[in-house]
């Protein structure tokens, strides 16, 4: 863990409430423990953000705002606490027990179809309410998506990687799709359920468009002029990315305008017809 002022984390009794038992993983600027509180006993993950560095510095607040704004909302990971400890942040979150990308042995074991069909309804809520609240989280992958036992519950994280933006998630629901799809290979699906996947996957970029996409990004290179003299190098290549840019914002443009789903849509699907509004995802201990 990183350095922290001394009277600050006395004062805190972070020390005291916490038992830091094993490194997680890192990022950027910060660091994820698993830890334990001594009063409960209870599980609680750990972010230690590096303030001493100017971008952990920036981040840390950003990163309170964020769960702060999300609380009681029980589809996104809560933040239970924050220490401001000088040169060192942490964040005391809710302890995952697995995700839907390293972490997903208990994923893997799903085989019927009603808990497929409630995995899909809880990861549908957790878009839902990020679009409630006016938070766009584009960049969210599988690994984002965390299993919290103790409430039998999806729910989805790192919203520090999300900005304010009204638009709807739609590009989180080809991560939906993508993850769904890999656990269905192993469920035999209801015509519902397969009905529900094609009507997440319309959230896809059309094949045509994505291999556009992929040429006018190799294309941007292939513009590019030989470096055989730096006389006119500059102004020719500034051309050939304004044409290569004025094409892709052509096909996001297409892309934006093509009616996609939205979750709050998806989860009016004959899928979930049977399913309780307060529904539990049930894996066994030896799953997770």
């Amino acid at each position: 863990m990183y350095r922290c002022d001394e009277k600050l984390a006395h004062q805190s009794h972070f020390f005291e409430n916490y038992q830091v038992k094993e490194y997680v993983d890192s990022g950027l600027y910060s660091s994820i423990y698993r830890a334990v509180d001594l009063r409960d006993k209870t599980q609680w993950a750990i972010k230690v953000v590096d303030k001493s560095r100017e971008y952990g510095l920036l981040q840390y607040p950003h990163d309170v705002k964020h769960l702060a704004l999300s609380q009681g909302r029980p589809e996104i990971i809560q933040l239970r606490e924050a220490y401001d400890l000088g040169s060192t942040g942490i964040l005391v979150t809710q302890w995952a027990d697995g995700d839907l990308k390293h972490r997903n042995e208990s994923f893997r074991t799903i085989k019927d179809d009603y808990t497929f069909r409630v995995l899909a309804k809880q990861m549908l809520e957790a878009v839902q309410a990020l679009d409630t609240l006016g938070l766009n989280h584009s960049e969210a992958k599988a690994v984002d998506f965390l299993y919290v036992a103790p409430e039998g519950r999806i729910k989805i994280s790192a919203l520090e990687r999300a900005e304010w933006d009204s638009k709807p998630n739609d590009r989180i629901l080809v991560t939906v799709f993508n993850a769904l799809e890999a656990i269905s290979a192993n469920v035999e699906l209801s015509s519902s359920s397969q009905s529900l996947l094609e009507s997440i996957k319309a959230a896809e970029m059309p094949v045509d468009e994505a291999k556009a996409l992929e040429k006018n990004n190799v294309d941007v290179w292939l513009r590019s002029p030989d470096i055989t003299s730096i006389q006119n190098f500059s102004e020719k290549l500034a051309k050939a990315n304004a044409a290569c840019l004025a094409e892709e914002n052509r096909i996001f443009e297409k892309e934006a305008a093509r009616k996609k789903p939205k979750a709050n849509e998806l989860l009016k699907h004959e899928a979930f017809s049977d399913i309780p509004e307060d529904v539990r995802l049930e894996l066994s201990a030896s799953q997770t």
